[in-house]
């Protein structure tokens, strides 16, 4: 049985090495270590990348701030809700800050920025954004 699983360790070398997880099994025991190792970079190594960049994209619009001080409110809505999402229910969750002088030209793509985010939301909740009809949900992760 240690053979074998010698043998596959063989049989993934290049593999093994690029997870980090490459292992000289010297027992059974070392063929756990191997199996958490190879999990470990798959369950948590992979996703930490786009983990990362979802929270990023929060944090570009301040929802980070609101969903780690307020778990409660978004638990609901990431977790529990089945209810299908609307496009009333995502601006009602940003409060938009423009930065920019009221009356100036920056204010004025700011506020057609946000008209556009709206807009945009619209179409994904009447099934007409493209490429291929999106729906409300299809931006959320599914749990």
């Amino acid at each position: 049985m240690l053979d074998d699983a010698r043998q596959a360790v063989n049989e993934t070398v290049e593999e093994l090495s690029l997870m980090g997880a490459l292992r000289h099994l010297q027992s059974l025991e070392h063929r756990t270590e191997l199996l958490e190792a190879v999990l470990h970079f798959y369950c948590e190594g992979r996703i930490h990348a786009a983990l990362q960049q979802f929270k990023e994209g929060l944090a570009t619009l301040g929802v980070l701030d609101q969903v780690t001080s307020n778990p409660q409110t978004f638990e609901k809505i990431f977790l529990q809700d089945t209810a299908s999402l609307k496009a009333s229910d995502i601006v009602g969750l940003f409060q938009p800050r423009c930065r920019s002088l009221p009356a100036s030209n920056r204010r004025r793509m700011e506020a057609r920025t946000i008209a556009f985010w709206e807009d945009w939301l619209l179409e994904v909740e009447g099934g007409l954004a493209l490429p291929s009809p999106l729906s409300m949900s299809s931006f959320l992760p599914q749990a």
